[in-house]
């Protein structure tokens, strides 16, 4: 919209880990999932569960989600005390858009009010050439 009402416009995406998941890589099948629920509960594991989800990871196991990565090596460290030997650490990433749009000021600020509308969690920040 910002092209077309004749605003030069510039977009960059940014990507930040957010979490690291701890778990068993994706099994061929459910039954498989299955058999491998079945040797962590035999190994005293007993918190995960298996992604059912259609996609990559369906039929992975989930052994938690973690806010930074050290207490995720901590969890892949006790689990391989256990005997857990294939479990990984996977990096989840939040992708953030930045959008400048520039123009005169006298239009930007009609467009920045119709935005606010449209987008009203978005961040914005006002900025003035020199």
């Amino acid at each position: 919209r910002a092209r077309n009402a004749g605003f030069k416009t510039r977009e960059q995406s940014v990507s930040s880990p957010s979490a690291w998941w701890v778990h068993l890589p994706a099994q061929s099948d459910r039954a498989t999932a299955e058999r491998k629920a079945a040797e962590l509960r035999s190994l005293g594991v007993t918190d995960f569960f298996i992604i059912s989800d259609p996609g990559p990871t369906q039929n992975a196991i989930s052994l938690g989600l973690y806010k930074n990565e050290d207490l995720a090596k901590r969890m892949l460290d006790q689990l391989k005390t256990t005997g857990v030997q294939s479990a990984r650490i996977s990096v989840r990433e939040t992708v953030s858009v930045k959008l400048e749009v520039s123009g005169a000021a006298r239009l930007l600020s009609g467009f920045s009010s119709e935005a606010n509308s449209r987008a009203p969690a978005a961040s914005r920040a006002s900025c003035t050439r020199r």
